[in-house]
């Protein structure tokens, strides 16, 4: 399933995105912001963090790779917040990947899938 369906199901209207990957992070919002509101587009967890806190947001997009945290630390304090995650990782570890199905709703998905 395309990425645009499958947030569709979700009832997605406002996205927030945690990548520090600048050209990915833009190719991401690039691809969209024509069917959904990015009210968001953060280099570090704690941004993410701190915007997710402030507004309402339906969904993150989440590297689990960033230069201040971890994804699993950032869904652990938003733990509170029931905010859906997707994410987004060239990582293929089937442990972490376990790990992070007890504690969000998410889809792991493979940098470059998006198309």
């Amino acid at each position: 399933m395309k990425i645009i369906e499958y947030l569709r199901t979700m009832k997605t209207e406002k996205i927030v995105i945690c990548e520090d990957h600048p050209i990915y992070s833009k190719g991401i919002e690039d691809y969209l912001q024509e069917h959904f509101e990015i009210a968001g587009n953060f280099k570090t967890g704690a941004e993410a963090i701190h915007y997710i806190r402030e507004n309402k947001v339906d969904i993150l997009l989440l590297d689990l790779n960033l230069p201040d945290m971890n994804g699993i630390e950032v869904i652990e304090q938003l733990n509170d917040k029931q905010i859906k995650t997707v994410i987004i990782s060239m990582y293929n570890d089937k442990i972490l990947i376990n790990k992070l199905k007890f504690r969000s709703t998410f889809r792991h998905l493979k940098q470059g899938l998006i198309s």
